[in-house]
């Protein structure tokens, strides 16, 4: 039986440069919150690295057989929560791009709110080490949620905190996006719910090795969701 009232999850895939760094970091925390991973089958060393590290953490993760997408895998992050009774669920991606120091703001202002986020948006330096295509994608796709869908705060980011009472069975009727588009949909579902928001300023660094695993593919569902959404908007 767990002690704490607060999991925090990482989904991974490939990031055995990445999960020895971020667990070292997140030891500060170990008396604040359990940690789960849930990875999808990496074929790397991830699995590996995560085991041989030693700590205080009280850390578990799931192995799924195949690569199910990353909105998949936080949908299944809030399932375990909620079924472990948990309270409050911490999400955040491995490659370092979400810096564990914002943890400790988190941490002083959870128990205020439905749901927190970091934000890219609150800071002009935020995306400093981003390409220029990259930023002006990232604002694209920010005003596009803003516009269409009337979603101020950064709909598209994992950096996230919920407050798990406020996350109903109709939450996961509604999600059906397995992407990257998970985090829009949910981001929908928190405004049209009218939940206490707050955005934490963060700066995003850019990812240190390998690639975004953010396709082309993944960008044309966003957009058939935004569209899909915005008509769901309209109607109701």
């Amino acid at each position: 039986m767990h002690k704490k009232e607060i999991l925090l999850f990482i989904p991974t895939l490939n990031e055995e440069k990445y999960i020895k760094i971020i667990l070292e970091k997140l030891e500060k925390y170990s008396e604040s919150f359990d940690v789960l991973i849930i990875d999808d089958n990496s074929l790397d060393n991830t699995v590996k690295n995560f085991n041989n590290h030693k700590g205080n953490l009280n850390k578990s993760i799931i192995i799924r057989k195949n690569k199910l997408g990353i909105g998949s895998a936080h949908l299944d992050g809030i399932k375990y929560a909620k079924n472990n009774n948990y309270k409050f669920l911490l999400t955040m991606d491995c490659d370092l791009c979400h810096d564990p120091k914002y943890i400790s703001i988190f941490l002083k202002l959870y128990k205020e709110y439905d749901f927190l986020i970091g934000s890219r948006y609150k800071l002009s330096s935020s995306l400093d080490e981003w390409s220029f295509f990259r930023r002006i994608l990232t604002y694209l796709r920010h005003y596009i949620c803003v516009i269409f869908l009337n979603i101020e705060f950064d709909a598209s980011t994992g950096f996230r905190m919920y407050k798990l009472e406020c996350f109903k069975n109709d939450f996961f009727d509604f999600i059906d996006s397995e992407d990257y588009s998970f985090f829009i949909q949910s981001g929908f579902y928190i405004k049209r719910k009218q939940m206490k928001v707050m955005e934490i300023p963060v700066n995003m660094p850019k990812r240190r090795y390998g690639d975004s695993k953010m396709k082309m593919k993944h960008i044309i569902t966003a957009l058939i969701l935004v569209f899909r959404l915005w008509l769901i908007r309209l109607i109701k």
